[in-house]
């Protein structure tokens, strides 16, 4: 599968996520931003697989038998299976990157924690390789500023902790 160049969008990502001028448009209540993310976690990655074939130049029966033969069947499975698959985990980061730049799609804190849990669970299945040019700075930056959402359901937050103390 052909991977997105990460340097230069490794850089626009952290520059938008680091852009105080880019608040979300809607004002969500906290309710409905943990609800989304909920609603996301759940979500089928069937149901995203022409974007995720899109997003990864890739045919979308490649990624169709891929997901079918997953036992990650959810964005939720991908991000708290211990050893996902790492094209899946790719494919998620990278679904969360272009998400986050994207008008009427998810609010940009949910598509953060997406972006920011994945690169977490990537380190640890890559054996240390990283699935993003951010430094670990940034890393960990994001990651507890995504901590900070008081929103955050209870199972996201500890799994972005543990992520997060075993790097």
């Amino acid at each position: 599968m052909k991977k997105l160049p990460d340097l230069q969008r490794s850089k626009d990502i952290l520059r938008a996520l680091m852009d105080p001028e880019q608040s979300e448009t809607v004002p969500w209540s906290a309710s409905e931003l943990a609800a989304m993310l909920e609603h996301q976690l759940a979500a089928p990655l069937m149901a995203e697989v022409d974007r995720l074939a899109e997003l990864n130049e890739c045919p979308r029966a490649e990624v169709a038998k891929l997901i079918s033969e997953s036992k990650c069947k959810t964005f939720g499975d991908v991000l708290r299976e211990k050893s996902p698959e790492p094209e899946l985990l790719r494919m998620v980061k990278d679904f969360a990157k272009a998400v986050m730049s994207e008008p009427d799609t998810l609010p940009r804190d949910v598509a953060r924690i997406l972006y920011v849990a994945s690169i977490l669970a990537g380190t640890r299945v890559q054996g240390g390789k990283p699935l993003t040019t951010l430094s670990e700075a940034s890393i960990e930056r994001e990651a507890r500023r995504c901590l900070s959402f008081g929103w955050l359901p209870v199972a996201v937050r500890k799994l972005i902790r543990d992520r997060l103390a075993n790097r």
